[in-house]
């Protein structure tokens, strides 16, 4: 039995790419509902496992057959090594509602 408080949420590495400038834009949206940080095509997302599934669904509906989407879920026990101005954010910092 779980219990209802736990947080099952795991982080995942989200990039994308795409030639057309508007599909670009419409997978941003649909990544930024779900990101914790992230810069330019790459995000770090805390989803639940429905959560991944949904927005992978969402973003391909959205894609090209020329264009490319990465998902990798990542430990959440090894800390993130972040460089120059990047910063981390916590995953207490972000709600995602799926």
């Amino acid at each position: 039995m779980t219990t209802p408080f736990v947080d099952t949420r795991r982080p995942f590495l989200v990039c994308y790419d795409s030639d057309s400038e508007r599909r670009r834009r419409r997978l941003h949206q649909l990544v930024a509902q779900a990101t914790a940080a992230g810069q330019r095509s790459a995000y770090e997302c805390w989803l639940k496992p429905a959560a991944r599934v949904a927005l992978v669904e969402a973003l391909r509906k959205e894609m090209a057959e020329t264009d490319r989407l990465l998902v990798v879920a990542l430990d959440a026990r090894c800390p993130a090594e972040n460089h120059g101005r990047a910063m981390h954010a916590q995953p207490d910092d972000v709600l995602v509602i799926a």
